[in-house]
């Protein structure tokens, strides 16, 4: 700085401003509710995903089950089918 502005803030008496000091107890308790506030959006979203995991997999469970059932009533088809071959084919051959 200029020798002028150094004069001119000791005749003003501008300095820079204090900051108030802060309590320890205070910023201790900030630090605290931050701390929790993160715990318990931690465990909120973790209960989350398991409700989402659960109800994924409560589909992917009913989407098998479902597949195996098509495929039982596709063998059972093909069972009468082959049944009927072998019905007709004795029948030629008789």
């Amino acid at each position: 700085m200029t020798d002028a502005r150094r004069v001119i803030k000791r005749v003003r008496k501008v300095g820079k401003l204090r900051v108030p000091p802060k309590d320890p107890y205070g910023v201790w308790q900030e630090k605290q509710r931050v701390s929790n506030m993160w715990k318990r959006d931690k465990e909120i979203k973790r209960d989350q995903n398991f409700q989402k995991m659960t109800l994924a997999r409560e589909k992917q469970v009913s989407a098998i089950r479902a597949e195996k059932e098509r495929q039982e009533l596709i063998n059972e088809e093909r069972l009468k089918n082959l049944k009927k071959a072998r019905r007709a084919k004795k029948r030629r051959n008789k």
